[in-house]
């Protein structure tokens, strides 16, 4: 299990851009990420700008939170310290 502590953005570009937030399991620091695709299918978002993406994150956050957690958990992502999640993972 993983917890999440924050969100900030990831400055990539439009195409492959994604809202990033951390998390920890324990100490140890997780990076944890999803996509605009996801954020489109699944989450409401309309538009393609930062500020748009973050309020989708911020609508649904909780939903994508245990996203995150559930993934991390069932793939063993321990080693990568990542989380990367798609609409695929919803």
């Amino acid at each position: 299990y993983i917890s999440v502590t924050g969100v900030q953005t990831c400055a990539l570009p439009i195409s492959n851009s994604a809202v990033t937030f951390p998390a920890k399991d324990g100490a140890r620091p997780v990076r944890c990420a999803i996509g605009v695709a996801a954020l489109q299918e699944h989450f409401g978002l309309t538009g393609v700008d930062e500020m748009s993406a973050l309020r989708a994150f911020d609508r649904c956050r909780s939903v994508i939170e245990a996203g995150a957690s559930r993934k991390y958990d069932r793939w063993k992502l321990a080693a990568s310290g990542e989380v990367s999640l798609r609409a695929r993972d919803f």
